[in-house]
């Protein structure tokens, strides 16, 4: 009778110990494809007097000859290498260990800023160029008045009277705000943006405000003269008038727009000229040169106060535009802004060559209801 062959089994110690090997196997090749690889770099220090005043190598001892750094690399497959997908640059983080101390084996990682790289469309794919400035916006030269065409109905003497301020360099430089607001094109331009009006006011906000007033003031004088423009304002020329008004408004404008927001430390003419939604508030620096408030209501910040403030001092004085508006523009705001949130009335003893005509109670009901109804 054939005899089958018996399949001789292993001693049981013998398949347990088969079985962990096999385990620690698969084990550490899982840990190889799963987690970040482990590996060293090697760094060969030059002698310091190669590259003096390295701060890279200041911490490091060195001997005659080369020293040899081990220093751990941290690779991980799995992540990718971080973009500016903005500009589709490459960011390189640098990270070094500085030690603690020359006597201490510690080290402490120390992070310096991210490098941007910027792949170059010229020459070399492979060079590279580094991201250092930013591009500088230009606003411009400064803004003039009258620059648009003027009124043919104005006299020879008038004329020339308009050339030579316009031509007076020290006139140009005080960038008269109260002019140019109702005169100037090339205000209103820089009256779109921000920061063009930001840099204007700077400009306007930083000349010697008394003798730009002393200027100006000349200037409301001459213009009434016969020699000038007497004519003119007797018909009634609006630029003229508004050239006027201009002058003797100077020292008002200038003050009330040189104003800053204490919460955002900008200008409050140039926070109010370009936002919608404060078209309300630009009118009252129209208050400066005679103009009745509009019905809109102002937004009552941290700007309006100060703004009265400044513009109720103006208003002492009989001669300023504004003393012919105030009372009534700081009711209205009053209204939509809270009792006494600026003051109504005008300083003891002024007066105000304003004379109300008998249904001016009936403007001011009107504006009111306007506030109520915006």
């Amino acid at each position: 009778m054939a005899l089958c062959p018996r399949l001789q089994l292993l001693p049981p110690t013998t398949t347990l110990v088969a079985v962990i090997f096999w385990a620690l196997i698969l084990h550490l090749l899982g840990t190889v494809i799963i987690h970040p690889v482990n590996a060293y770099s090697i760094r060969v220090l030059p002698d310091p007097s190669i590259v003096p005043g390295d701060t890279l190598l200041e911490n490091h001892q060195f001997g005659s000859g080369l020293a040899v750094e081990l220093r751990p690399i941290n690779v991980d497959a799995r992540l990718s290498a971080p973009t500016d997908t903005a500009n589709n640059n490459i960011v390189i983080q640098h990270q070094r260990q500085k030690r603690d101390s020359p006597d201490h084996d510690t080290a402490t990682p120390t992070s310096k800023p991210s490098v941007i790289l910027k792949p170059s469309h010229s020459g070399d794919p492979v060079k590279t160029s580094i991201i250092v400035t930013s591009p500088t916006v230009s606003v411009g030269p400064a803004p003039t008045a009258f620059d648009t065409n003027r009124s043919e109905n104005t006299t020879t003497s008038c004329m020339e009277f308009f050339d030579s301020f316009l031509s007076n360099a020290t006139f140009n430089d005080c960038i008269p705000v109260s002019v140019l607001l109702t005169t100037s094109s090339s205000f209103f331009q820089k009256t779109k943006t921000f920061s063009s009006i930001t840099q204007t006011l700077g400009s306007a906000c930083a000349v010697d405000a008394d003798k730009c007033t002393s200027l100006l003031s000349y200037y409301a004088e001459e213009i009434g003269k016969k020699g000038a423009c007497n004519e003119d304002l007797t018909k009634g020329n609006p630029l003229v008038i508004a050239a006027k008004t201009g002058f003797l408004a100077y020292r008002a404008m200038r003050d009330a727009t040189c104003l800053t927001n204490p919460e955002t430390n900008n200008y409050c003419f140039a926070e109010a000229i370009t936002d919608p939604r404060m078209t309300a508030n630009v009118y009252i620096y129209h208050l400066a040169l005679g103009y009745s408030l509009s019905a809109g209501r102002p937004k009552c910040g941290k700007c309006l106060p100060p703004t009265m403030k400044v513009l109720r001092q103006a208003a002492g004085n009989k001669q300023q535009p504004v003393s012919e508006v105030y009372v009534t523009a700081a009711t209205q705001v009053n209204v939509a802004c809270g009792p006494n949130f600026v003051t109504a009335s005008l300083s003891s003893g002024a007066c105000s060559s304003f004379h109300p005509l008998p249904f001016s109670l009936m403007f001011l009901l009107i504006g009111i209801l306007g506030f109520f109804l915006s």
